[in-house]
C-alpha cells in the first residue's frame, strides 16, 4: 500500500487505495508504480498529506485556523463598533438629553438627533466607526436603530447597574425602603430607593426605579413596592425601615403603606421624613396671624417684581446704581412654595435689598426719586401704581418690619440643618442630635427672651428708620378677635408678648412633637455609640433594641459581655476621638470581634432619616420626561433614569458587550462560540 496514502487514510479515514494489500508483483513494479503515481487518488492523498504536514509544522496557515482568525478579527471589529455606539448611548443617558431627532438619516440635512450627531463626531477620530457609518458590512445590521438603543439602555441600566446595586443590597442583608409619589404628564409614578450599608461600611441611598401607579391608595402603593422588590429578588423580610412623607396613604398604621408593609415585614420601622417634619414645623409657624400676614405680604411683593420683566429690570437697575459688584446676585428671590426651610435665602435677599425695594415702589407708585433715576421710569399705568402703593404701605409698616425681622432671626437656626439632613450618609442618631441641638437653642432663646428680643427690636428700629417709619404698636381695644390684643406698657413689650414668645413656644413644642417618633427610635440604639456609651453621666439602656432585633443578632446571649469589651476599647481614648454616631462607629467596628455590636450599628445606619433621595429622583424624572419626551416607554424611562441618577458609575464595556451578546444575539458576530 502507498505509504502516503496510508498516512492520509489513517489521518482522515476518507481516502482509501484500491490495493490495500501488500504489493508482491515485483516484476511489474515500475509499471505499477508509474500508474499509481498518475492516479487521481494518489495526487489527492499527496495534497492532503502536504496539508497535514503544514498543519503540524505551521498551524497558523491551516484553513480552519485562517477561518477562526478571520472570525476573531471580525468579532473584535464588531465589538469595537458596538462599544462606540454604547458609549454614545451612555453619554446621552447620563447627560439626560434626547437621543432621537426629527430626521434620523445619518447623511441627511435635517436634525438627526444627539445620538447620530455624536456618532458622527466620534467617527472623526475612529476609523473603524467611520467605515461602519459610511459602508457597513451588512446594511441590515447597523446597530443604530431605536430598538438597539433601547436594548443597550436596558443592558447598561437594568442588567448591569441595577443588578449590581441589588447584589450589594443582598450582601448587606438589612435595608430600608424609601418611596415618594411624583406626577409626570398626568401619570403617577412611585420613586423607589433603598438605604443600606455596603461592604466598605458606607451608608448608601440608591435609586432603584420608577413604578407607574393606577391609584395612590395605601394598598395599591404597598402592593407595587412588594411586587417590585420580589421582581429584583430582594427578601421582604429583611426590610428594617420605611421612609415616606406624612400623607395618610403612606403613614397610616392600618390602611397606609407602612401598616401594610409591616404585615409582611414586622421589623420595618416607619420614620416620617425629617425633611418633611422640619418643613411642617416652619410652615405651621404661619398659623400665628402676624407671621401669616407677613408671609402673604412678602409673597405679593416678590410676585409684583418677578412676574414683570419691566418691574424686575427697574429694581435691578436701582440695586446696581446703589450697590457695587451685584452682577452675580439677584435683588429678589421668589419664596419656595414647597420647602419652607429654603425660604431663608429669599428672606436674606429681601432684607439686604429692602431699602432699594422701597425706593422702586415709591417711584412706581408716587413717581419719587425721578431726579436720581431719570424720567425713563415714570411711565407706569394705573394698575402698576395702585399695586405699588398697596405693597409699599404694607411693607413699610412697623408691624411688618418687626414681624419679618423676628421670623428672619428666629427661623435662621433651622436654615443650615435642612441641608445637613439631606446628606445620604446621615444616620438617625446624628439627625436626632442635630434636631435636639436646635431645640435646646430655642429653649435658650425662650429663657432669655427679654435680652435676645431687645436685639431683634433694635435691629427692626434701625430698619424702620431707613425708610422713615416710626416704631409703634397697634391700638389696644377692649374687644379684639382678628389680631393680638396683648396689653403692654411699651412697643417692645407688646411685640415680645404677642410675637416673640408665642413663636418660640410654638417652635419648641412642634420640634418635640414632630420628631418624637424618630427620637424614640434613635434612643433605643444610642447605647452602642462609643461617645455616649463611655459617658459616665449617661445610663442608656439597650433593652428595647435587644427585644426588637434579637432575631437579627448572631449571638444575643453573649451581647452583654461583648458590649463590655466594646466599651473598654474606648475608655482609654480621649472623648474627642471617640466616634459620636453609628456611621462613624461602624467604620471602626470589626465584625468578627464584635458581631452583635456591628449588627446594631448596621441597623442604626440603615434606619432612614429623610426621603430626599426620592425627591432627587423625582427631579431627575422631570428633567428626563419633559414635554418633548412624554411618550417614552416605562422600561426605557427607568433605565435612562438609572443612568442619569447614578452619574458617577463607570461601565466596563467588555462586560456590556458580553451581556448584550447573550441577551440579544444578532447576525453581527459579537462573541466566539468556543469561548461561550
Amino acid at each position: 500500500m502507498c505509504a502516503i496514502q496510508w498516512l492520509v487514510t489513517v489521518w482522515q479515514q476518507s481516502v482509501r487505495c484500491a490495493s490495500d494489500q501488500a504489493f508482491s508483483d515485483m516484476a511489474k513494479k515500475s509499471e505499477k508504480f508509474g500508474e499509481h503515481d498518475e492516479a487521481q487518488y494518489h495526487e489527492s492523498a499527496m495534497v492532503q498529506a502536504d496539508q497535514l504536514v503544514q498543519s503540524v509544522e505551521r498551524p497558523e496557515v491551516a484553513l480552519p485556523a485562517i477561518v477562526d482568525a478571520r472570525r476573531a478579527e471580525n468579532i473584535t471589529r464588531n465589538r469595537q463598533i458596538l462599544k462606540s455606539i454604547a458609549r454614545a448611548v451612555l453619554f446621552c443617558g447620563k447627560q439626560c438629553i434626547a437621543l432621537r431627532g426629527n430626521d434620523e438619516q445619518l447623511h441627511g440635512d435635517g436634525n438627526r438627533g444627539n445620538f447620530l450627531a455624536l456618532l458622527k463626531l466620534m467617527a472623526v477620530s475612529d476609523t473603524v466607526l467611520q467605515e461602519h457609518l459610511e459602508l457597513p458590512a451588512m446594511r441590515c445590521v447597523t446597530c443604530m436603530s431605536p430598538q438597539t438603543q433601547n436594548e443597550l439602555i436596558d443592558v447598561m441600566g437594568r442588567h448591569i447597574l441595577l443588578n449590581g446595586i441589588c447584589d450589594e443590597l443582598k450582601e448587606a442583608k438589612f435595608y430600608t425602603i424609601l418611596a415618594d409619589e411624583v406626577t409626570s404628564h398626568n401619570t403617577e409614578h412611585l420613586a423607589i430607593c433603598a438605604r443600606f450599608v455596603d461592604a466598605d461600611k458606607n451608608i448608601r441611598e440608591d435609586f432603584l426605579g420608577f413604578v407607574e401607579l393606577q391609584r395612590i391608595t395605601g394598598e395599591q402603593i404597598a402592593n407595587k413596592i412588594i411586587v417590585f422588590l420580589e421582581g429584583l429578588g430582594i427578601a421582604i423580610g429583611n426590610m428594617r425601615g420605611q421612609g415616606y412623607d406624612g400623607a395618610s396613604n403612606m403613614s397610616s398604621d392600618r390602611a397606609g403603606v407602612q401598616g401594610r408593609i409591616r404585615q409582611v415585614a414586622p421589623l420595618a420601622t416607619y420614620i416620617h421624613c425629617s425633611g418633611h417634619c422640619l418643613n411642617l414645623v416652619i410652615s405651621r409657624s404661619s398659623s400665628i396671624p402676624a407671621i401669616r400676614n407677613v408671609v402673604d405680604q412678602l409673597q405679593s411683593c416678590c410676585r409684583f417684581f418677578l412676574n414683570s420683566p419691566k418691574r424686575n429690570g427697574f429694581l435691578e437697575h436701582i440695586v446696581e446704581t446703589n450697590v457695587q459688584d451685584t452682577e452675580k446676585r439677584k435683588a429678589l428671590l421668589d419664596l419656595c412654595k414647597t420647602r419652607w426651610a429654603e425660604r431663608h435665602s429669599a428672606y436674606q435677599h429681601f432684607y439686604q435689598a429692602y431699602v432699594h425695594i422701597v425706593e422702586a415702589l415709591q417711584l412706581i407708585g408716587y413717581r419719587r426719586h425721578l431726579e436720581k433715576y431719570g424720567d425713563g421710569y415714570k411711565d407706569w399705568d394705573t394698575k402698576n401704581r395702585s399695586d405699588a402703593q398697596q405693597i409699599l404701605a404694607a411693607i413699610t409698616s412697623f408691624n411688618f418690619i418687626i414681624c419679618f425681622m423676628s421670623m428672619y432671626q428666629y427661623l435662621s437656626h433651622m436654615s443650615g440643618i435642612t441641608v445637613k439632613l439631606q446628606k445620604k450618609a446621615r444616620d438617625i442618631v446624628a439627625a436626632h442630635s442635630m434636631i435636639d441641638e436646635v431645640r435646646e437653642q430655642y429653649k435658650t432663646e425662650r429663657s432669655k427672651v427679654k435680652d435676645n428680643f431687645n436685639k431683634v427690636y433694635q435691629q427692626s428700629v434701625r430698619m424702620a428708620e431707613a425708610v422713615g417709619t416710626e416704631p409703634q404698636m397697634p391700638r389696644i381695644s377692649s374687644r379684639q378677635e382678628h389680631r393680638c390684643n396683648t396689653p403692654a406698657a411699651s412697643t417692645e413689650e407688646y411685640y415680645k408678648r404677642s410675637l416673640a414668645i408665642p413663636l418660640l413656644d410654638y417652635l419648641i413644642t412642634s420640634l418635640e412633637d414632630r420628631f418624637s417618633a424618630a427620637a424614640a427610635t434613635a434612643s433605643t440604639l444610642l447605647g452602642v455609640v462609643p461617645s455616649l456609651l463611655c459617658n459616665p453621666e449617661l445610663n442608656i439602656s439597650l433593652d428595647g433594641a435587644l427585644a426588637m432585633y434579637q432575631a437579627d443578632l448572631p449571638s444575643p446571649e453573649v451581647f452583654e459581655v461583648e458590649l463590655r469589651r466594646w466599651k473598654k476599647r474606648y475608655m482609654n481614648v480621649e472623648a474627642q476621638a471617640r466616634p459620636d454616631s453609628p456611621a462613624a462607629a461602624i467604620k471602626q467596628c470589626d465584625r468578627d470581634m464584635f458581631p452583635n455590636v456591628f449588627i446594631l450599628l448596621q441597623l442604626a445606619c440603615t434606619l432612614p432619616v429623610t426621603s430626599c433621595e426620592c425627591e432627587r429622583s423625582a427631579s431627575a424624572l422631570r428633567r428626563l420626561n419633559n414635554y418633548m419626551r412624554a411618550s417614552m416607554g416605562k422600561s426605557r424611562l427607568s433605565s435612562l433614569a438609572l443612568l442619569h441618577i447614578h452619574y458617577q458609575k463607570e461601565f466596563d464595556f467588555d462586560q456590556v458587550m458580553n451581556v448584550y451578546a447573550r441577551l440579544h444575539p444578532r447576525r453581527l458576530e459579537l462573541d466566539s462560540l468556543i469561548r461561550s
